[in-house]
C-alpha cells in the first residue's frame, strides 16, 4: 500500500471516529437535559415546587421551530386558514398507550391503611395499650390494621359498640372499594387532558407517510423562537419522554392518602402524560398539554400564524395550486418536499 493511500485511510478512520464521538456527545447531552428535566419534576412538592425549574430546563432546549403534519382535508385547511390546531384527549390518538400510566391498587390500599393507624389508635384510646414501637411496626406491615390488633390484649375491655376487630373487618372490606373508586378517578386525568402533537423535524419519510396522506398532504411550520416564554403554545409545550415501560403513578396515588400535604407532588402527573413507547422515538415529538379538571369535547386552539408550509412530494396538482394560493395570500412561504434520487432523504425547495 502506498504512503498516500495509508495516509488517506488514516484520515478516513479519524473522520469516522470523530463523527461518531460528536454524535454520541450530542446524544448524551440530550439525554442529560431530559434526565434533569424529569428529575426536577419528580422532586417537586407543594412545600418545594420545582416545576418552574423543569420549565426553565425545557426552555433552554426548546426547538426553534416545530412542525405539524397534515392530510389535505377541509379541517386541515380550516386550521391553516384560522391559525388553529386541534386539541383532543389521548383516547383519540392512534397509539392506545398514549398518556397511559399504571397504578398498583393494592399498594395504594396499604398506604391508605397506614395513614389511618394513628387515628385508629386515638379513636379506640389505645395509646396506653399499644406502644409507639408496635404502632410503627404495624405501619410497616402490608396489613397494618390486622398487625396492630395483635398487640391488643384479648381481655381488654372496650365500650359497647367499640370493637376494634369489627372495625378492622369493616375496613378490610370497604377500603379497597373506596380506593378503587379513587383510582378510577385518577385514570380520568388522561381523559380530561387535551394534547396536540408536533415534531422537531419536517423531513421524516415515515411521518409524511403516516400523518400526511402518504406524502400527498402538507406540513406546517410554527416558529417558537420569537414567542414570549409566557405564550400558551410555548409555555405548555413539553418534550415526549420515550421509554419501554409505562409511567408508574402508584407512589403519587399513595401520597393522596399517606403523605403530609406539604410533601405531595402535584406535578408528577405531567410525566405520565409525556411518557411514550420508545419505538415512537423517531418522531422527536413535542406536545402541547392542557390539563383540565373535567372531561370536555375536543376543540380548536389558537396558535401563531405559520412561518412556512411544506407540500408533500406526491401532492396532487390541484391541491398544490390551492394551498399555494391560500398560503401566499396570508404571507406564508410555501415549499415542496422532493425525494433525493441518491438516498432515503427528503429535501425542500421553493415553489416557483
Amino acid at each position: 500500500m502506498k504512503r498516500s493511500e495509508r495516509r488517506s485511510k488514516r484520515w478516513l478512520l479519524f473522520a469516522l471516529s470523530f463523527s461518531t464521538c460528536v454524535l454520541m456527545k450530542v446524544a448524551r447531552g440530550k439525554k442529560m437535559w431530559i434526565r434533569n428535566f424529569v428529575s426536577a419534576i419528580e422532586k417537586s412538592t407543594l412545600a418545594s415546587p420545582k416545576l418552574e425549574d423543569a420549565i426553565a430546563i425545557k426552555e433552554n432546549h426548546l426547538p426553534k421551530r416545530i412542525y405539524k403534519y397534515r392530510c389535505d382535508s377541509d379541517k386541515s385547511r380550516i386550521n391553516l386558514t384560522n391559525d388553529t390546531v386541534w386539541i383532543c384527549s389521548p383516547q383519540a390518538y392512534n397509539d392506545p398507550y398514549d398518556c397511559l400510566f399504571t397504578v398498583t391498587e393494592q399498594d395504594v390500599v396499604v398506604a391508605a391503611k397506614r395513614s389511618l393507624i394513628d387515628d385508629f389508635v386515638q379513636t379506640y384510646k389505645l395509646d396506653g395499650i399499644v406502644s409507639a414501637d408496635a404502632a410503627l411496626l404495624a405501619k410497616g406491615s402490608n396489613d397494618p390494621f390486622r398487625e396492630l390488633v395483635k398487640y391488643i390484649p384479648p381481655s381488654h375491655p372496650f365500650p359497647r359498640g367499640a370493637n376494634p376487630q369489627q372495625m378492622v373487618d369493616f375496613l378490610a372490606a370497604q377500603l379497597p372499594k373506596f380506593i378503587g373508586d379513587a383510582i378510577a378517578f385518577v385514570h380520568q386525568i388522561r381523559d380530561a387532558t387535551k394534547i396536540c402533537s408536533f415534531s422537531q423535524r419536517n423531513d421524516s419519510i415515515v411521518m409524511w407517510g403516516h400523518y400526511a396522506d402518504k406524502h400527498r398532504g402538507f406540513c406546517i411550520e410554527y416558529e417558537l423562537e420569537s414567542l414570549p416564554a409566557t405564550h400558551a403554545l410555548r409555555r405548555n409545550l413539553y418534550p415526549v419522554i420515550y421509554s419501554s415501560e409505562l409511567y408508574d403513578l402508584t407512589h403519587w396515588a399513595s401520597q393522596l392518602f399517606d403523605s403530609p400535604r406539604a410533601q405531595f407532588n402535584p406535578a408528577a402527573v405531567l410525566l405520565a402524560l409525556l411518557r411514550k413507547y420508545q419505538d415512537w422515538r423517531y418522531e422527536e415529538e413535542w406536545r402541547f398539554i392542557l390539563t383540565e379538571d373535567h372531561i370536555t369535547p375536543p376543540r380548536a386552539l389558537s396558535v401563531p400564524t405559520p412561518t412556512r408550509v411544506f407540500l408533500g412530494s406526491k401532492i396532487e396538482e390541484p391541491s398544490k395550486r390551492e394551498l399555494t394560493e391560500l398560503c401566499r395570500a396570508r404571507g406564508i412561504e410555501v415549499r415542496k418536499m422532493e425525494m433525493d434520487p441518491h438516498g432515503f432523504k427528503l429535501k425542500d425547495s421553493p415553489i416557483v
